[in-house]
């Protein structure tokens, strides 16, 4: 395991949609040799990526050489917005959608 495989990923943002709310994430990209499906974490509510559940995640896919994506929701975590009643719409589906290739 190389250094770069052991350093945490560091946070970044999006925006879904002109005026919304920064979200952030955290992606570790998979090891070139791996032919195993990235993980994505999706945290319950009030949920963030860097709880306990989500980091254990990003672990064991790291020590498998999977691409991991942990994401915090509008509102949790660091991600911008208000809490705890985020709009319908402003979780995973939006994600997916940004994420897609």
């Amino acid at each position: 395991m190389t250094e770069m495989d052991r350093q945490s990923p560091t946070v970044e943002f999006f925006t879904a949609s002109p005026g919304q709310p920064r979200l952030a994430y955290l992606f570790r990209p998979a090891r070139p040799d791996c032919q195993l499906p990235g993980l994505v974490w999706l945290g319950g509510f009030g949920s963030d990526m860097r709880g306990a559940k989500a980091s254990f995640l990003d672990e064991m896919a790291q020590a498998q050489g999977r691409a991991c994506l942990r994401f915090d929701y509008s509102g949790h975590g660091e991600s911008e917005g208000d809490s705890p009643r985020a709009p319908s719409g402003s979780g995973p589906p939006r994600l997916s959608r940004s994420f897609a290739p």
